[in-house]
């Protein structure tokens, strides 16, 4: 029963994660852009971080298949696929040279015929490292120091923020590298914590309050946050925390959203199909969309109430195609006997 109430609360945060993603990508006001870049995808390698069982693995090269067979496959099969959707519902001519060079760098945002997939290879340099390091220090709170300087490092000397340039988002995953590792460390303590002394309970919910506000101060006034941080963008070093404060003040909100919720088939299914989603709202959903509307002649706007229809249409669009994708060719996610591994 604890097993289905875990896989019910990560998928609904998966879910609530993968809407938040599509929202980022479609005409929604500047203003919610803004947010939900704040913590979207740190919310995700947190995620990822908490799925993480490092035991499972008795070594490298097993680790090494496993992330080979359900990130790299993804990578290689939804590019196709990315490419092909380019050409045909983009109706966009294939510069073969440039294609294959943005399939092999996985740059963060220059993957150009579906900007998002640079996060597979993302997370899978994310998962060897931590792996590595993990096996290395076997210290958590070591873990946790080499994390942040590793971020600190990314966003002060290599600006991974604005400007990443390491092939296979090698400086990107070095940002994200410690949101992973407080996902995997929630899920190694979260059960150890004795709720039953009262500075546990009071300092929890503190820290899980301030969060909650501080997140919901920069949804309802960007403009204040903004105005606080302004002075300290001068300095990398006060970028580097600030970057942190939203990030972690958006995973605590959507962690205890998520619990709150407890049960919801749609984020469920929605969770459940997050790779399928993340992979193909792009190159299928907004492209089909904005063909869609081309053909309508609607103009094209920046409105919170069409973007959520517009977030409606695109789960839609790609609900079929979930079900063929699951149904009939489950090898494009990595699973199944081809790779010499169960399902």
């Amino acid at each position: 029963m604890q097993n289905k109430e875990y896989l019910n609360w990560i998928d609904i945060l998966k879910g609530l994660g993968i809407i938040l993603v599509i929202l980022g990508h479609i005409r929604l006001s500047p203003e919610l852009i803004s947010y939900i870049y704040l913590f979207h995808m740190p919310l995700f390698f947190f995620i990822s971080g908490y799925l993480m069982n490092i035991n499972k693995y008795d070594s490298f090269n097993q680790l090494l298949k496993k992330k080979t067979r359900t990130l790299l496959i993804p990578y290689f099969t939804f590019s196709v696929i990315s490419i092909i959707c380019y050409s045909v519902i983009g109706h966009k001519d294939i510069d073969v040279s440039a294609t294959i060079l943005s399939f092999i760098e996985g740059k963060r945002n220059e993957i150009y015929f579906n900007v998002p997939l640079w996060f597979l290879v993302g997370l899978f340099v994310v998962e060897i490292m931590y792996y590595i390091q993990k096996k290395l220090l076997r210290n958590d709170i070591l873990l946790l120091i080499l994390a942040i300087f590793i971020n600190f490092i990314a966003v002060v000397f290599l600006n991974v923020i604005e400007t990443p340039n390491w092939i296979w988002s090698i400086d990107t995953a070095m940002y994200y590298l410690l949101y992973y590792q407080l996902g995997n460390l929630f899920r190694i303590y979260k059960d150890k914590i004795d709720f039953k002394k009262v500075f546990n309970k009071v300092a929890v919910g503190i820290f899980v309050f301030l969060c909650i506000s501080f997140n919901l101060l920069s949804l309802i006034s960007p403009d204040l946050i903004n105005y606080v941080y302004n002075s300290l963008n001068a300095n990398s070093g006060f970028l580097f925390i600030r970057l942190i404060i939203y990030a972690i003040s958006g995973i605590v909100t959507y962690v205890c959203l998520a619990m709150y919720i407890k049960k919801s088939t749609t984020l469920e299914y929605i969770g459940k199909n997050s790779l399928i989603i993340f992979a193909l709202h792009w190159p299928i959903g907004i492209w089909a969309l904005d063909m869609l509307k081309v053909q309508l002649q609607i103009q094209i706007v920046h409105s919170n109430v069409l973007a959520i229809i517009e977030l409606i249409i695109i789960l839609l669009i790609l609900k079929p195609i979930i079900k063929i994708i699951n149904k009939n060719f489950p090898i494009i996610l990595g699973r199944g006997d081809f790779f010499g591994t169960p399902k």
